[in-house]
């Protein structure tokens, strides 16, 4: 949920990735904001918690350097093959 109050002419935009809060007379400028994120070597410009896939989505819950949890969504009569890591290992539950 995002709330506010008191304020005008504003563009509120709340995904799963990221919360944004603009001037909406300066709405464009959001692509700076992705030139920065890019220039700091920060992957939210262009990666996304939800992925979807062939198969169905998965979402990344939790990501440490040596581990990744995902909650992954199979689309009826939908696969995904067995993969290897060399990073990591995998557990399915």
């Amino acid at each position: 949920m995002v709330g506010a109050v008191g304020v005008h002419d504003l563009i509120i935009v709340d995904t799963p990735d990221a919360l944004l809060v603009a001037d909406a007379a300066r709405s464009q400028d959001v692509k700076f904001v992705a030139q920065e994120l890019k220039r700091r070597g920060h992957d939210a410009f262009r990666l996304h918690r939800t992925v979807s896939r062939p198969w169905g989505t998965y979402t990344v819950l939790e990501e440490g350097r040596r581990f990744k949890i995902k909650r992954i969504v199979v689309r009826p009569k939908a696969s995904l093959s067995l993969q290897m890591h060399h990073h990591r290992s995998e557990h399915w539950i």
